[in-house]
């Protein structure tokens, strides 16, 4: 054998052991379709495609968000989510339109504003809330007008039904008696306790009424109390007045013994004068 064709067999000799010895990739066992894609040109080995695998397994299992644990990290958090600086970058602008019976206070808007800051919301949750909050006020103003409406509705009714009752036991001496009534009060209670009797709607109790009427002419004397309605009194108010005047001292003009009879006569008689006179 020439020295040439020793070289050459040497040579092919190495080749193919070169190429036995170079290990198969662990791709060549997949389908044809996966083998060449790139994701799975970075892993060595099958041991490190598993590997990656099983550390993405672990992710998948944990929150996409983490939890903020500490007041750093919520402040890191407040500030991703997309809270402003400071409470005012807010920036909330007066509303357009204002509920009825309500005035608009830039102060409550800062007093907001503080507490959405505070909260760590970002503009548009601030801005939703600021709405809601508005949308609440509105509703609530709203029903208390409502409410004060209805309130009305029902006093008068009842003013009504009381202006019948009396009318239907006093006849034309209604507004006569009505006045004593009120007069008698203003003379026996003072300005505080007649504001609360006011307030608390018992100068319309036909009963209260009633009641101050003939207190009055009881512990006042019904001779200062006609006399001060004197002006515009009508045939019907001296009529109640000469009635309650015998029914309240009948005892004193029937016993001429009595040592108020001479003067409730001359009161009786004042009274038939007026009406007759």
């Amino acid at each position: 054998m020439s020295d040439a064709e020793t070289i050459e067999t040497s040579a092919e000799s190495t080749s193919e052991t070169t190429v036995s010895n170079v290990a198969p990739s662990w791709r060549a066992e997949l389908p044809e379709d996966m083998r060449a894609n790139p994701s799975l040109m970075k892993f060595e080995n099958a041991e490190s495609l598993a590997k990656s695998y099983l550390a993405a397994e672990k992710l998948i299992g944990q929150e996409k968000v983490p939890v903020p644990k500490t007041d750093a990290d919520w402040e890191r958090w407040y500030r991703a989510a997309g809270r402003p600086d400071r409470p005012e970058d807010y920036a909330f602008a007066a509303p357009d339109e204002v509920p009825e019976g309500i005035t608009y206070d830039e102060t409550l808007d800062r007093r907001l504003a503080g507490l959405a800051h505070e909260a760590g919301l970002n503009r548009r949750q601030a801005e939703r809330l600021r709405s809601g909050l508005m949308e609440m006020v509105k509703e609530g103003g709203a029903q208390q007008r409502q409410a004060a409406e209805a309130a009305q509705l029902v006093e008068a009714q009842a003013q009504a039904d009381a202006e019948r009752e009396l009318q239907a036991e006093w006849g034309s001496a209604t507004m006569a008696r009505k006045q004593i009534a009120a007069r008698a009060v203003s003379e026996l209670f003072p300005p505080e306790v007649v504001a609360r009797m006011e307030a608390a709607g018992l100068g319309n109790e036909p009963a209260m009424v009633k009641a101050f009427y003939d207190m009055g002419v009881r512990l006042i004397g019904e001779k200062q109390l006609i006399g001060e309605v004197t002006p515009g009194e009508t045939a019907g108010d001296l009529d109640a007045a000469i009635s309650a005047h015998r029914m309240r001292h009948a005892t004193a003009l029937t016993d001429r013994n009595h040592p108020d009879h001479s003067a409730r006569l001359s009161e009786l008689t004042a009274l038939y004068d007026r009406r007759f006179g």
